[in-house]
């Protein structure tokens, strides 16, 4: 399940889980949720999950040290019994970076080993991912019709955006399209945009509007660890979010796929190929942060509002992004 901060991964989950908990209760024995927001290391992760589904299933605990053997245990807890394992935050665990062929970065890359031997195995156990990125393993398992899927989670259409509103005592006025125009219908922005509204501005959309919408430290924190200086974000995703930023500024804003191929292409002649643009293209706009524009003959690209407010305001950032998307 992917989506971008804010947009509530992890509560619809749970209600989910929550409203199907009859059902639930026949299809497995044990459900673990774990978050890992904190970005545990892999060896730690598998050992702390092996450890319960162990404690869960009534099986002797995992003795393994390495991180292969881990990875295999685990695969045996899920093949002895029928478990249901979410984690949460799961984006975490995509720790590759500029450098990194990887997504997953040299720390973690047993972990796609992990998820190749899940998709191919007939396991009675399911994995829950709730992440703010896609994980690329997953799409191509499906495509080739393995037992994967990926969700992605948009913002609340105008009609739910409407309900969403009024129950936080906003009344119905003409700005209200442009609010969800602003905040793409996310939730967490919709609540902090109708707090501020009633509290600062008596209720009124329109004047709150022409403040625009800020960055809180939720946002930021997010953006930083995809495209701060330690951030996971890859070269070409780097590459991708500076070049549109540019195109803004001049006026060039969406941007046919066709002209960002060949911007890719003379920058980098030849030296690196265009499929590394096409996965930063997939997997940002899979994510929220690049946004499709459905323009004849072909898809314009645009940075989320969110991205151009984070690109523009934090100078220091894109200056970094500059330098570290060649």
């Amino acid at each position: 399940m992917v989506g971008p901060a804010g947009i509530g991964k992890s509560a619809l989950a749970a209600q989910l889980l929550q409203q199907s908990a009859p059902a639930l209760a026949g299809q497995f024995d044990c459900i673990v949720w774990k978050s890992i927001f904190y970005a545990p290391p892999l060896k730690e992760l598998l050992g702390e999950l092996n450890l319960l589904l162990s404690t869960y299933l009534q099986l002797e605990p995992s003795t393994s040290q390495s991180l292969p053997e881990q990875v295999s245990q685990m695969i045996s807890y899920l093949r002895s019994g029928r478990c249901l394992v979410v984690l949460d935050s799961a984006e975490t665990l995509l720790q590759g970076n500029q450098t990194s062929f990887s997504p997953y970065g040299g720390q973690n890359a047993a972990f796609g080993q992990f998820l190749r031997r899940l998709a191919e195995e007939q396991l009675p156990s399911r994995l829950l991912l709730l992440s703010r990125k896609p994980f690329q393993d997953i799409n191509r398992f499906a495509t080739a019709g393995k037992s994967t899927a990926q969700m992605l989670l948009r913002g609340l259409e105008q009609k739910d955006t409407q309900g969403f509103l009024r129950s936080r005592k906003i009344a119905s006025q003409p700005s209200w399209g442009d609010l969800v125009s602003l905040t793409r219908g996310n939730p967490h922005l919709l609540t902090q945009a109708a707090n501020r509204i009633r509290e600062f501005f008596g209720g009124e959309v329109n004047r709150f509007i022409r403040y625009s919408i800020t960055l809180d430290p939720y946002f930021l924190e997010a953006l930083e660890g995809e495209f701060g200086p330690a951030g996971s974000s890859t070269a070409g995703e780097r590459w991708l979010v500076v070049h549109l930023a540019d195109q803004i500024q001049q006026g060039a804003d969406p941007v046919p796929v066709s002209a960002l191929l060949n911007a890719w292409q003379h920058q980098h002649q030849e030296a690196r190929s265009r499929t590394e643009l096409w996965a930063a293209i997939d997997v940002l706009t899979q994510a929220a942060l690049v946004e499709k524009v459905k323009e004849k003959p072909e898809i314009h690209l645009s940075l989320a509002p969110l991205m151009k407010k984070y690109v523009a305001e934090r100078e220091e950032i894109r200056a970094y992004l500059a330098g570290h998307s060649q």
